[in-house]
């Protein structure tokens, strides 16, 4: 009889605690009410190019990498990078998440990226998980069930191979300021055909461009693109 109420204790308390813990914190006062940071999981060529163009306009990034040439070459690039495996322990004993509010799975992986989203949910919630579209093309196998996917970043075209060879035929990641006399409407005016946008910064706030949801940067913001060089 002890055993099984002693193993019924000790879950109850670890459930008890998971699920009132974050909740607890921010009435308390003792977590950020709304982050705004973004983590980053890969710190290949397009993630370093993309965290660096943010790290300018003033948002907090953090790459993690398993290779650790990549994160090498982020820190030689100025940037917060961390070496470790997001799917692994390290998530819980090691990697520091203040500040951050947001997941982007950028690897090459498709089903990496999904695990990571699935695993984020709990601290971001399911809004807040984000991956690259993945790669439907015949050569790439099958891809992951659409149902355990994070929230599709940019487009549906623009998977991690064809983001990586737009950056080698030359294009950059570059930030426009909108304003009142150019809006996001004169910008696709005249970038809609070669411009991928990605995200906007501004008020505060940053918003994604995503699969699901019209992207309407407003004026006063910093609209962050995928470009012609």
């Amino acid at each position: 009889i002890i055993a099984p109420l002693i193993f019924l204790i000790i879950v109850g308390t670890v459930l008890s605690q998971g699920l009132t813990a974050k909740p607890l914190a921010k009435r308390l006062g003792v977590s950020e009410a709304d982050p705004q940071g973004l983590l980053l999981m890969g710190a290949n060529r397009f993630a370093r190019e993309l965290a660096g163009v943010l790290h300018r306009t003033g948002v907090d990034v953090r790459l993690v990498d398993a290779n650790r040439r990549n994160v090498m070459q982020a820190r030689l690039n100025g940037l917060d990078a961390v070496a470790g495996n997001m799917l692994s322990e390290f998530v819980e004993s090691d990697l520091d998440l203040s500040g951050m509010g947001r997941l982007l799975a950028l690897t090459s992986n498709d089903e990496a990226n999904a695990l990571a989203c699935q695993h984020f949910v709990d601290e971001f919630g399911s809004a807040e998980v984000f991956q690259l579209p993945p790669d439907l093309s015949p050569r790439s196998g099958d891809a992951p069930n659409q149902p355990r996917l994070g929230r599709l970043l940019f487009g549906p075209e623009a998977t991690f191979a064809h983001l990586l060879q737009r950056l080698e035929d030359g294009a950059v990641i570059k930030a426009t300021q909108l304003t009142d006399r150019y809006t996001w409407e004169d910008f696709q005016r005249e970038q809609s055909d070669c411009a991928v946008p990605l995200l906007a910064v501004g008020q505060g706030r940053i918003t994604l461009a995503t699969t699901d949801r019209p992207f309407r940067p407003p004026a006063g913001s910093q609209l962050i693109t995928l470009a012609a060089g």
